[in-house]
């Protein structure tokens, strides 16, 4: 008879199966959940950018449609000054230059709309969805714009807020881009940085708190901030950032002074066609040669003439990150040239989307959810192009003859082109909380202290904490380790970034 000996470890394969299947599935569910991440990530940057490129396209045409309008005021103006030529009395304006004025007006303020819902529409194309949060923020804005004269504001024609609020509000039924953006002060309560630095100071760490060392011995109480800014009621997405000027005006001390663009616009092979075209019916401008064209119909002494001109922001060019260390804040992480042609600011189309996705397939919580953020910037570009410059500061900063638009000064329709820029440069493309935070939460902080802060804001914790931290510590800790040598100092970054941390940048990104 023949006998079989018992295995007593039979069965064990089966244990290992479970576990090496059981590991299998938690990584499948975890590469799922990983890939929806990143998938959403990537739509979600195809929307913001596609939204800021059409909402920047739009600004482009907006710009060009005042262009337009200058020139052909320019036309009338000269035509006029012609006619008046020896009369003892200034000319009266022509209806046609009072209408100008008033429709170039118009599209400043209304232009921005348009390019609001190209991007709207933009969006919603490339899969967005509706966000309530940001249809909130414009109903908010709309209720201050009808209030414009309690917080001071001027209409810059009748019943131009109004007719703004009631615009808005019928937009917010249906928005998926948001733009928080507004012109800042740089004071440091507007500075993301500054509450980041709290809440490292909350866990010990002091180094982020070098750049507001500062605060660290002159805050006594929220008064001591001499922080004035109050930004209700403004709607600073989209903005065109130019303004209407009168070529005759008053310097600070009030004497009179005049203005005009460089006498090298004459040049300009876009600009000279053009409003030789509008003014080539009349043979008594004909007779006095192109060179009259801007002489007359703009430096002329009719005091209330207005046109429309580039803001300072425009003049501003884009900072490049010193040899010395890597990019700081509003710099290009990038040490190359930008092109003369494109070196400027202003103008900016500001997107932030901000959406959530669910996580988790086998137990799900109400919490299982990763928030997701993008961040991006797009602009208008064009150029003029001069033929032979006649000023030798126009041939040396433009070596190729393509002037940017705004070197004159006066607003032309130059833009032909969109490009996205870097989303941390010029006005701060801001996410929606801090953006409710400044807007709405800083003015109560000021006017009431502590008892002004919002319960639900994460960043007015952060000021409620301020004021509990050991700020005297927390400055001795600062100036000790600014005793030690780099190698032994815990808050020193060696230049070009952390060790180990790759390049420094790369170039300019469409977001962050």
């Amino acid at each position: 008879m023949r006998r079989f000996r018992s295995n007593k470890k039979s069965g064990q394969a089966i244990i290992f199966l479970i576990m090496v299947l059981f590991i299998g599935v938690f990584i499948v569910i975890w590469n799922f959940d990983l890939n929806r991440i990143i998938g959403a990530k990537f739509k979600m940057r195809n929307m913001g950018d596609s939204a800021a490129l059409s909402a920047a396209r739009w600004q482009g045409y907006s710009l060009n449609m005042i262009g337009e309008m200058n020139l052909i005021q320019v036309a009338i103006m000269t035509e006029l000054m012609a006619e008046t030529l020896g009369d003892s009395e200034p000319p009266e304006i022509p209806a046609e230059v009072k209408e100008l004025m008033e429709l170039r007006t118009r599209l400043e303020l209304v232009g921005p709309l348009t390019s609001f819902v190209a991007a709207q529409q933009a969006a919603f194309n490339n899969g967005a969805f509706h966000d309530p949060d940001f249809s909130e923020e414009l109903k908010y804005i709309a209720g201050d714009l009808e209030n414009f004269e309690e917080l001071g504001l001027i209409e810059p024609y009748p019943d131009a807020y109004i007719e703004l609020a009631d615009l808005m509000r019928s937009l917010s039924d249906s928005v998926a881009a948001a733009s928080y953006s507004l012109e800042l002060s740089g004071h440091v309560l507007e500075q993301e940085g500054f509450y980041s630095a709290i809440a490292q100071a909350l866990r010990g760490s002091w180094c982020s708190m070098k750049s507001y060392r500062h605060w660290l011995s002159a805050y006594v109480n929220p008064s001591s901030w001499s922080y004035t800014e109050d930004y209700r009621g403004d709607s600073d997405f989209f903005k065109l950032k130019v303004h209407a000027f009168s070529a005759f005006h008053e310097d600070s001390n009030g004497q009179p002074m005049f203005w005009r663009p460089s006498s090298s616009l004459l040049s300009t092979n876009d600009i000279r066609p053009e409003l030789s075209g509008y003014l080539e019916t009349n043979e008594t401008v004909e007779a006095f040669g192109d060179t009259d064209f801007v002489n007359w119909g703009i430096y002329n002494n009719v005091t209330n003439v207005t046109w429309h001109c580039y803001d300072s922001n425009w003049r501003r060019t884009w900072p490049k990150a010193s040899i010395s260390g890597s990019a700081g804040p509003g710099e290009f992480p990038f040490y190359a040239d930008v092109k003369p042609e494109f070196n400027y600011r202003g103008a900016e189309s500001a997107i932030t989307m901000e959406s959530y996705i669910e996580t988790g397939i086998i137990s799900r919580k109400d919490d299982d959810s990763v928030d997701l953020s993008y961040k991006t910037k797009a602009k208008a570009f064009g150029h003029l192009d001069v033929e032979e410059p006649n000023e030798v500061a126009l041939r040396a900063r433009f070596p190729e003859n393509r002037v940017t638009p705004n070197y004159f000064g006066f607003v032309l329709p130059a833009f032909r082109d969109v490009r996205l820029v870097h989303s941390d440069i010029g006005d701060p493309v801001m996410s929606g909380p801090f953006y409710r935070h400044v807007k709405y939460h800083l003015p109560s902080y000021i006017s009431h202290g502590l008892d002004g802060l919002d319960g639900g804001c994460g960043y007015c914790s952060l000021l409620e904490a301020w004021e509990t931290l050991d700020r005297e510590e927390g400055l001795e800790w600062i100036e000790w380790t600014e005793t030690l040598p780099n190698s032994q100092d815990p808050c020193y970054v060696p230049p070009g970034g952390p060790s180990g941390g790759g390049g420094g940048g790369g170039g300019a990104s469409g977001g962050s």
